[in-house]
């Protein structure tokens, strides 16, 4: 087994069970969608007059619109997250239009990984401080690559623990040292499916931007377009933590 076979796998959940993928998760998205709208549509251009001073200050109740957007959104994609993990691994399919709230499996979810990102920042930030001034000034160019191999390099670690998500959506205690030693065998395949993942996001959104470009800013078509190939990756994104999970920890075998 390979990085490409658990990537390919990935893909296959998600479009070998299209029907109950958009059951799980097309409703949620699409409020997803509403929420993103509501919340941040103005940030950007709010942004732009603050630079060019044709705004002095930020609007009143725009702060709190994102802030309130910014958990909404967390909660419904970790709602999604969950209830695909439950899908995969349990075949706990949604009875309604809308999957099953496990409120307390969400939010141990939303806890793990906000641990996770608390734990990436951190150690971006002593691995770059480190770099800068053990070798920063002596090789500068260096400093121009070092972003980017940060980011292969958290994402190569998110996936090596990632199944202490998967993990939380079916209630499971598992801690970072259980995750670290059931992924260590694949720890290989895991490297190459984060860089199969990382190369996919990037195509992904190179050949969706042009496309998104032709339609105005805002309109309901590009709404809808960038919501879909949002969706697409996401899907993917979480099939691959789920393949993870599978292999690793209940030894299935990739069919």
């Amino acid at each position: 087994m390979n990085g490409l076979h658990i990537f390919i796998h990935s893909v296959r959940q998600v479009f070998g069970n299209l029907k109950d993928a958009l059951r799980v998760s097309a409703v949620l998205w699409l409020l997803y969608i509403v929420d993103y709208v509501w919340a941040f549509s103005d940030m950007f251009d709010v942004a732009m007059m603050l630079e060019t001073g044709q705004m002095t200050e930020v609007p009143e109740g725009l702060i709190t619109r994102f802030l309130v957007g910014s958990v909404i959104a967390f909660l419904i994609a970790f709602w999604i997250a969950v209830s695909w993990h439950r899908f995969v691994l349990l075949d706990e399919k949604p009875k309604h239009l809308v999957p099953a709230l496990h409120l307390n499996l969400v939010l141990s979810y939303l806890k793990r990984s906000l641990g996770l990102a608390v734990i990436g920042i951190l150690g971006a930030v002593v691995a770059m401080i480190v770099i800068g001034l053990s070798i920063g000034m002596l090789f500068a160019p260096v400093m121009y690559i070092t972003p980017f191999v940060l980011l292969i390099a958290l994402s190569y670690l998110f996936y090596r623990v990632s199944p202490i998500l998967p993990a939380a959506a079916l209630g499971e205690p598992f801690t970072l040292s259980d995750a670290m030693g059931v992924t260590k065998p694949y720890a290989a395949a895991i490297f190459q499916a984060s860089l199969l993942v990382f190369v996919f996001g990037y195509l992904v959104n190179a050949v969706s931007a042009p496309v998104l470009s032709v339609f105005a800013d805002g309109s309901l078509v590009q709404v809808t377009l960038s919501g879909a190939v949002s969706w697409i990756t996401f899907m993917v994104s979480i099939s691959v933590l789920t393949t993870i999970y599978g292999v690793a920890v209940e030894e299935r075998s990739l069919v």
